[in-house]
């Protein structure tokens, strides 16, 4: 006699599962589509200024263009495509590429015209004072 374990929910498991993996595909091609990107960010703040820390790995800071106008810091650029197909099939590509801009609204009494934008390891860190 065979012993065979119940298990009511796995196919309710593997109908999730195979959901998840369509809705992300669809997600990950419409990005693609889209030719756009959203880089992360991370805001802190310190006694003298706020920190804002921004993911933009492959994108050369020095193209980045932030500006601060009636009280918005708009940070904005490109990352360009480094695969230069030749001969071949791109088989896979997860890493987006394109324009991209974040706006972040400023609190009343920062220091506008000292606002420093550096770039380090593919993180833009910009100090509001």
């Amino acid at each position: 006699m065979n012993v065979i374990a119940y298990a009511p929910w796995s196919s309710r498991d593997r109908w999730n599962r195979e959901m998840n993996q369509l809705v992300n595909g669809l997600a990950r091609s419409e990005r693609r589509a889209s030719n756009a990107w959203v880089p992360l960010a991370d805001i802190r703040e310190q006694e003298d200024a706020y920190l804002l820390s921004l993911d933009i790995p492959g994108v050369d800071p020095a193209t980045v263009d932030v500006r601060v106008d009636k009280g918005v810091l708009t940070i904005a650029g490109e990352r360009k495509s480094d695969i230069k197909v030749e001969s071949g099939t791109v088989r896979n590509r997860e890493r987006v590429q394109g324009t991209f801009s974040r706006r972040f609204s400023l609190p009343e009494g920062v220091d506008v015209e000292n606002i420093q934008a550096v770039g380090k390891h593919g993180v833009l860190t910009v100090t509001i004072p």
